[in-house]
């Protein structure tokens, strides 16, 4: 017997601006135990590997999958003490989660990562290459 099972996988881009040069922002972003101190949108940061078969769908949580994700930092052409970054997005959220709700949560979050990165290097103080400033936020989304 077969079974149509329907996905929604999601893709999304999102660019910013971030003031400050592409290795040390590299840098800032692989270093996971330290994103809680400057993502807002965590509280606790654990890396796990799940089973399916051992731990069975439960209620309690919503099951997805992110198929392959990433971010692209590129110096900037007109000042290369600043990056271009790019994430990549790509998800598909499984369960009785309807898709309008990861279309009308998921930009505003990934701006909101954007942002949190943008004002975690202010905030951890990376020595910058020039001390250059830059006003306002930079930011575009766009669906895939």
């Amino acid at each position: 017997m077969f079974q149509l099972i329907r996905c929604y996988i999601t893709r999304y881009r999102v660019e910013g601006i971030i003031p400050e040069s592409t290795s040390k922002l590299s840098d800032f972003l692989q270093k996971p135990e330290n994103r809680v101190t400057w993502d807002k949108s965590l509280k606790v940061y654990n890396m796990l590997l799940v089973d399916f078969p051992a731990y069975p769908s439960s209620s309690n949580y919503i099951r997805g999958c992110n198929h392959a994700c990433g971010h692209v930092c590129s110096p900037l052409q007109e000042n290369p003490a600043y990056s271009k970054l790019v994430m990549f997005v790509q998800t598909e959220m499984r369960g009785k989660l309807a898709p309008s709700i990861i279309e009308a949560t998921m930009p505003s979050n990934l701006i909101s990562f954007l942002l949190n990165v943008k004002d975690g290097v202010k905030t951890h103080k990376i020595p910058s290459g020039r001390g250059c400033h830059h006003n306002g936020h930079s930011l575009f989304l766009k669906k895939k």
